[in-house]
């Protein structure tokens, strides 16, 4: 019948030119093969019978504002989401209490309905359940037939060490809950980090402006400066030593080792860096200029 179709047309088949039969039967296959697509045949939705597969519910996003000490250290916090959340009355089915969802019989359950347009089948979501495969008679009054109310819940959040401005974290099964009995989405925090007066990040460094006088930096001096401490326990104020060189220049950048931010992957810290500045003095007096 190729062969035929090839050489004569759609009209080869029909005249019966060479073998015979009927156009129907070289496309009533096709019309099987797409019946049995959209049903469900290979596999869509859950095999033969067609049943849906449960939906996931969908992904929430907030976010979470933290200061260096907490971003460098890590800790955990409750965070408040507002969001759609299980009726407690019906248990997230709609109905009243007492009663139940009644499966759609114009789907059977499916949640979709097909239609046959020649040799294609279409398929629809069910117009009566809308896609549900359900239909509830009695809704339940607290949440109106939807399963669902508006509510503010805690969520426990662990944030890393190390963690940085814009990156996020993933909450599984926090996030928006989905139609009855299947799981509900994930919780993504995007994590702001408020700006410190003490120190610029850049990665695991931490950069700071060192204020030194004109003689510390002429001979030398060993000064205190700011920096995050041990641990999320140590003090705001916490200050470690810096050697200040003989001779050191305005604009220097002097480094001290592991006294930066807690890498993300664990492995040690980043460096603490002073990039000093010296105070020139604006006036000096006889005796000072003669010194």
């Amino acid at each position: 019948k190729r062969q035929i179709y090839d050489q004569f047309g759609h009209a080869g088949l029909e005249g019966g030119m060479g073998g015979g039969g009927d156009a129907s039967d070289v496309f009533a296959h096709m019309q099987d093969l797409f019946a049995e697509m959209f049903s469900g045949g290979f596999g869509f939705g859950g095999g033969g019978g067609g049943r849906r597969q449960a939906r996931r519910g969908g992904d929430l996003r907030v976010q979470a504002k933290l200061s260096l000490r907490e971003a460098a250290f890590g800790l955990k916090r409750e965070i408040t989401v507002n969001a759609p959340t299980r009726c407690e009355d019906c248990n997230g089915s709609g109905a009243k209490a007492g009663t139940k969802p009644e499966t759609c019989a114009h789907c059977r359950g499916r949640g979709h309905v097909s239609n046959a347009r020649g040799f294609v089948m279409f398929t629809t979501p069910c117009p009566k359940c809308q896609g549900q495969g359900v239909v509830i008679k009695e809704h339940c009054k607290t949440c109106k037939g939807h399963g669902a109310v508006e509510k503010s819940r805690k969520v426990v959040v662990q944030f890393p060490p190390g963690i940085d401005n814009g990156q996020k974290l993933r909450v599984p099964g926090q996030g928006l809950m989905g139609p009855p009995n299947s799981p509900s989405g994930d919780l993504y925090v995007e994590i702001f980090v408020e700006e410190d007066p003490r120190f610029e990040r850049d990665g695991a460094d931490l950069v700071t402006r060192v204020h030194v006088s004109f003689v510390e930096a002429t001979l030398g001096a060993e000064i205190r400066v700011p920096s995050l401490g041990e641990s999320i326990e140590d003090p705001e104020d916490t200050t470690t030593p810096f050697k200040i060189p003989p001779g050191t220049q305005s604009g220097s950048v002097l480094t001290i080792k592991g006294q930066g931010v807690p890498r993300l992957d664990g492995r040690g810290r980043g460096a603490l860096i002073g990039v000093v500045q010296v105070d020139i003095p604006t006036a000096l007096s006889d005796r000072a200029k003669a010194i």
